[in-house]
C-alpha cells in the first residue's frame, strides 16, 4: 500500500492445505550436519604462576620433524590461540619451478577447504595457508578447543589433494595472470623485486615464475601434489 502496488488477503484453499499436510521431506533436501568446530568451553584462563615480567617463547618440543616454540598470553586471559606452522619439503628448492608447483598446490588445497573453512568461521576460528619459494605456511587463529580439530582437518586437506585437469587449468591461468601483471606494477614494487633477485638465491622475478608455469604440465602438479610433503 506503501508504494502503490496491487495486492490482495486471500484465504489458502482446503485443497492446498490437504496437500500440504500430506507432504513428504523431500529426498536431496535436508538439515545440516552439527558443527564440529562450535567451542563448548568458553571460561578464561587461569594463571597459577607469577606472570613473568618479560614473557619470551618456550620451546616445548624438538625433533627430526621440526621444532615448536610456544609463547603464553598473560594478559587477556581469553581462550584463544594463535598458530603458526612452516612445512618444508625437499621439493621445495627456491627454483623459479617448485615455487610455481607450490603456488598451485596452494590453490588447489585452498579450493578443497573452502567447506572444512566456512564452518570454521562459524565456530570462531580461522585458517590460512600460503605458499612461498622454500616453505609452505598455516595460520591458524581463534578458540582453542577446537583448534587442533581444524589443524588435523586442513593438514589431511593438504597431504590428499585431488585436484582435475580443468581447477588445474583455471589455478594455472589465474597465477600467470598474476605473475604478468607485474610488469604493470609500480617502479619501485619491481625495484625491490630486482633487489630481493640479486641479494637471494631462491627469489626468483616474476617473469622467471610466468616462463615455468608455462612449462608445467598437469602430471607434473599431481606428481609434486602427491610428494610434497611425503617428507615434510
Amino acid at each position: 500500500r506503501w508504494l502503490g502496488g496491487k495486492y490482495a488477503i486471500k484465504a489458502v484453499g482446503k485443497n492446498h492445505l490437504s496437500a500440504w499436510e500430506r507432504a513428504q521431506a523431500h529426498g536431496t533436501i535436508a538439515l545440516p550436519k552439527p558443527n564440529p568446530y562450535i567451542p563448548t568451553y568458553l571460561t578464561l584462563v587461569k594463571h597459577t604462576e607469577k606472570a613473568s615480567a618479560t614473557p619470551h617463547p618456550v620451546e616445548i618440543a624438538n625433533s627430526d620433524h621440526g621444532e615448536v616454540y610456544f609463547w603464553g598470553d598473560t594478559e587477556y586471559k581469553v581462550p584463544e590461540v594463535s598458530w603458526t606452522l612452516s612445512f618444508k619439503s625437499p621439493l621445495l628448492d627456491g627454483t623459479a619451478r617448485s615455487t610455481v608447483l607450490n603456488a598451485l598446490y596452494v590453490h588447489a588445497v585452498e579450493e578443497k577447504l573452502v567447506p572444512t573453512l566456512s564452518e570454521a568461521s562459524r565456530g570462531g576460528l580461522s585458517a590460512a595457508i600460503s605458499s612461498g619459494t622454500l616453505k609452505t605456511t598455516l595460520h591458524i587463529n581463534g578458540y582453542s578447543e577446537k583448534a587442533g580439530d581444524l589443524l588435523s582437518a586442513v593438514v589431511d586437506e593438504m597431504k590428499h589433494v585431488n585436484t582435475s585437469e580443468k581447477s588445474f587449468d583455471v589455478y594455472k591461468e589465474s597465477l600467470l595472470s598474476q605473475y604478468n601483471d607485474q610488469a604493470k606494477s609500480l617502479p619501485f614494487s619491481q625495484a625491490l623485486e630486482l633487489v630481493g633477485h640479486t641479494l637471494f638465491s631462491h627469489s626468483p622475478l616474476q617473469s622467471q615464475l610466468a616462463s615455468a608455469l608455462n612449462n608445467i604440465t598437469y602430471n607434473d602438479f599431481t606428481t609434486f601434489s602427491e610428494n610434497v610433503f611425503s617428507s615434510a
